[in-house]
């Protein structure tokens, strides 16, 4: 604050030692001086104004983080319970649901399971908006467990009919080891298989992970048969609780949290994310890290 504060200070000493130099001095000897103070009077605008946003996002980060916790942590308990209770009434042993009343219990255990997952990604979201903020216990690791991680947290979808993941585990096999958080690592590739099923809206949802070793980095891709992403909202998918057009997501809705997740996450690896999309023709996404 108090830097902030002197910037600001020298910025406006700055603009009036430019007014009064055209004030007491002749134009040829105001020139110089004039362009050179208009320059750090210029910079130190610049400077505070960045600070400024800087302090303001820092906020809103920290805002943001707060309400996600405190909100999944307060749908956390009741929601266990609505469970508990759904789960007796469910199995019935006394038989005093009718067809009904039995099929609204079905429906209603499936949504709230869907609540729950909600929930509890929420919650690790609000661990993670920041890549200085996450908890990581990075050890040395093979691929192919990050790998099956992933597809394993994907157990309810992939008996879905139409669904079909591709990767050739020999070839991940050969990759070196990585040094990461297996959880975590494990988690941003499953969101990534996950967007790329929930938002392709075709008969047939066919899904390539890729690995190949770049230098000292791994290269993990995620590509898909799916609409793809227009131009001009590449550039924002990252951002926290940007929602791409409804048109291209099969109005499939999201949150808006997964993917600056998974940028966080490799972020704090040591890595870089990135896409290539063109309308029409599919995504991909990948990211790369440090080999061990």
């Amino acid at each position: 604050m108090a830097f902030r504060s002197v910037v600001f200070k020298l910025a406006l000493l700055s603009a009036l030692l430019v007014f009064g130099a055209g004030a007491l001095l002749s134009r040829s000897l105001f020139s110089p001086l004039a362009a050179s103070l208009a320059a750090f009077a210029a910079t130190a605008f610049l400077a505070g104004r960045i600070l400024r946003a800087q302090s303001v996002e820092k906020r809103e980060e920290t805002l943001a983080r707060n309400f996600l916790s405190v909100v999944s942590h307060k749908l956390r308990t009741p929601l266990m319970i609505v469970i508990g209770y759904l789960d007796l009434l469910q199995e019935d042993p006394a038989g005093r649901l009718d067809e009904f009343q039995a099929k609204a219990v079905a429906t209603m255990v499936k949504e709230v399971e869907r609540l729950h997952i909600l929930v509890e990604k929420l919650l690790m979201y609000s661990t993670a908006l920041s890549a200085e903020t996450l908890d990581m216990d990075p050890r040395e690791t093979s691929l192919v467990l990050v790998v099956e991680s992933a597809i394993k947290g994907l157990s309810d979808v992939i008996g879905t009919p139409g669904v079909r993941i591709l990767w050739d585990r020999e070839a991940v096999t050969a990759l070196p080891c990585v040094r990461a958080d297996v959880l975590l690592l494990s988690e941003a590739l499953r969101n990534l298989l996950e967007n790329a099923i929930r938002f392709n809206h075709g008969k047939v949802k066919e899904v390539r992970i890729g690995a190949v070793l770049e230098g000292s980095r791994v290269r993990l891709s995620v590509a898909d048969n799916g609409p793809g992403i227009p131009l001009d909202e590449q550039a924002r998918v990252f951002q926290r609780f940007y929602q791409i057009d409804e048109h291209f997501t099969g109005q499939a809705l999201g949150m808006g949290l997964g993917l600056p997740f998974v940028q966080n996450v490799v972020t704090a690896h040591g890595g870089r994310v990135g896409l290539r999309s063109e309308p029409g023709k599919g995504c991909e996404f990948f990211f790369t890290v440090p080999t061990a």
